[in-house]
């Protein structure tokens, strides 16, 4: 009779199992499904950048090879926006490595003084002193 009743229990154990299951992978499925559709109407809208972007390039190029040169033969350069920004980005990285290159060279000339044994001025113990005698009152 426990056998019976263990058995039981074990049956509707492994059926709920694989009800969960079912449930589980028929989620996950609509999930998948969902994200190849979405990455479908991306890849679209990419291909059709592209073929905007390649009717445009053609476009220009027919209209550049129908004006007449330049009366003074001189060549032009544009720069983009993205090349202005890029720009600017290089700039600031390579001021940011002139202020790591004058802190680091701070910082070696404290350790020479240190190891000089000139690093603490009379200035500097008096302002200490001061600062210690402040904060013990």
């Amino acid at each position: 009779m426990d056998l019976n009743r263990l058995n039981n229990s074990h049956n509707k154990t492994h059926e709920r199992y694989e009800e969960i299951r079912r449930e589980s992978h028929s989620s996950n499925s609509d999930r998948v499904r969902g994200a190849r559709q979405a990455l479908a109407r991306l890849s679209q809208v990419r291909a059709q950048r592209i073929r905007q972007g390649r009717v445009q390039a053609t476009e220009t190029r027919q209209v550049e090879e129908q004006q007449p040169p330049s009366r003074h033969g001189a060549d032009q350069i544009e720069i983009s926006d993205r090349a202005r920004i890029m720009a600017s980005h290089h700039e600031q990285v390579a001021a940011g490595h002139d202020e790591d290159s004058a802190r680091a060279n701070r910082v070696s000339e404290l350790k020479v003084r240190h190891a000089a044994g000139k690093l603490n001025t009379p200035e500097a113990v008096d302002r200490a002193a001061q600062n210690l005698l402040r904060h013990s009152e």
